[in-house]
Formats: C-alpha cells, structure tokens, sequence
C-alpha cells in the first residue's frame, strides 16, 4: 500500500513536470513562429497624403492629417493604432496616440484619416495668437509618429508648409445719407463680411468703431450668432447718427455729398474663442455720398 502512495505522488510529480515542459514548448514553437512570420512579412509603406486645416472650432483649429500605407505583402495586415507629433516652426505642439484600426488588404492601400485639434492654448507656446497666424499664407510643419501593426512599428517623417486659412474679408458698401439737418445727419450703411476658406466660419459677434473723416462716429456689436459657409458673404445695414455740435467738421463734407474717408476697426469673435482670441479687421477708403 505505501509503494502505491509513493508512485502514485511520483507520477503527480512527474505530470506536473510535464506539462509545465509543454507549455514551454508551446510558447518557444509560437515565438519562433512569430520569428518567422516577422522574417517573411514586408513592413508597410507608409506616406503622408496631406495635412490641412478644416474649420475653427469653439477651441482652436481643426486639422486633418491624410496617411497611404500600402500592403505589399500576399496576406491582409490590421492597423492597431499610431502615434503622432506635429511641430509648426520647428516648436513642438501636439502630440498623441490613436486607437484607430484600419484593414489594409493583401497587396492594396488604404487612407488613414487622422482628426486632429490646435488648441488656442498651444498658440502661446509660439508667441502668436490667432489673428497673428492667420495673417500668415503658410507656415513649415514636421509631422512624424509610428503606425502600430502589431508584429511591428512602421514609423512616418514628413515636413512641409501648411496653408493657413485665410482672415475673413470686411467692406463697407453703400454709404448713404438718409437725413440731414443743420444740427444732424442719419448715415446708412452696408457692412459686408466674406469667408474666403472652403469650410465655414462661426461668428459669436462682430465689434466695431468706425470713423468718418478722421473722427470716431459710431461703435457696438453686429452679425451676431453668424454662420457663414464656405465662399459665402453676408452683409448687416447699419445706421450711425452724426451730431454736428461735436462732429462740425463733418458737415462740409456731407453736405457736398463728395467722397468722405472712412475707417472701420472690428474685432470677429469666434464662439468660445474669449477676448484673446478675436480675430482683428480693418477696412479703410474713401466712399462717395
């Protein structure tokens, strides 16, 4: 009875031992398969197809990054994620990971869309604020990361310029008189805004000042809760009453109904944007009565 219990442990023992063996076994035949896997797979050719800028949000700019990675490998590869690092003038700003997953097909391309988002925050870090950027056409950009395939990392490194969007567009059209004392006159007139950019531009308000022949006339908000699409201008009538005891010298002018200088200074607030971050406009001329 005891050599029973002795061999009965002995093969306990033993078929631990055992299976603990096999499993290393099993996890040396998958590594090596792994190995050869990894040996035999083609990495990805990975390139950057384009980076633009596609709207202001509430919170800064919103971008796009376009990727290509071609499979050039007989079997089908899955895309886990990557990574990101965008750089404008050579100062590092955003930086980041994706979980994006993206089936390239065996021998075949695939676009990898990345939505990406410039904080009016990060704008600080190059000494610039909104309107300061937007004057600009282009500005250099470094865009470089990795693309997660699993077995493996390919990595990406583009550098180019980014075109900016541009600053909307302020005129004044159709300066009018639309009555006229010796004491007063009652001005009309059309303020015309345009989105130049391909995508659209929301507008919290417009404040202005304006000026005639040298003299600040008028101030206040106009075209508030704005949308204005891409390409597309809208225009707000405003009516501005000049009083002659301080503006004598205005009366000349408007009586003789000639060209009379004109300036408007206007701040355009974007929704969210706060007072720091209000595009500046100015439009100046001479406009005839």
């Amino acid at each position: 009875m005891q050599h029973r219990r002795l061999w009965g442990r002995w093969n306990e023992i033993g078929g631990g031992r055992a299976g603990a063996l096999s499993l290393v076994v099993v996890a040396l035949l998958l590594l090596s398969a792994c190995a050869a896997l990894q040996d035999r797979v083609q990495e990805p050719e990975v390139s950057v197809k384009g980076f633009e800028v596609t709207g202001f949000s509430s919170q800064g700019l919103d971008l796009d990054l376009n990727l290509t990675a071609h499979n050039p490998n007989a079997l089908g590869l899955s895309l886990a994620g990557l990574s990101y690092q965008l750089d404008l003038n050579d100062r590092g700003l955003i930086r980041g990971a994706s979980d994006q997953r993206v089936r390239l097909p065996r021998r075949d391309s695939a676009d990898i869309r990345l939505p990406l988002q410039l904080d009016f925050s990060d704008l600080a870090d190059l000494g610039a604020n909104l309107g300061t950027l937007l004057r600009q056409e282009q500005t250099a950009y470094r865009l470089r990361g990795e693309l997660d395939f699993g077995l493996f990392s390919v990595p990406y490194d583009h550098s180019g310029d980014l075109r900016l969007p541009s600053m909307p567009r302020l005129r004044v059209e159709n300066l009018r008189i639309e009555e006229m004392s010796l004491r007063s006159a009652k001005v009309q007139m059309a303020l015309e805004i345009e989105n130049p950019n391909d995508f659209p531009i929301d507008i919290e308000q417009l404040r202005y000042a304006l000026a005639l022949d040298g003299r600040s006339v008028a101030s206040g908000n106009t075209l508030e809760g704005l949308r204005l699409s891409g390409g597309d201008r809208k225009s707000q009538d405003l009516s501005v009453d000049i009083d002659f005891s301080e503006f004598a010298a205005l009366f000349s002018n408007l009586r003789r109904g000639g060209n009379v200088p004109f300036a408007l200074d206007a701040a355009l607030e974007l929704p969210g944007g706060g007072e720091k971050h209000a595009l500046p406009l100015q439009w100046e001329g001479r406009l005839g009565l």
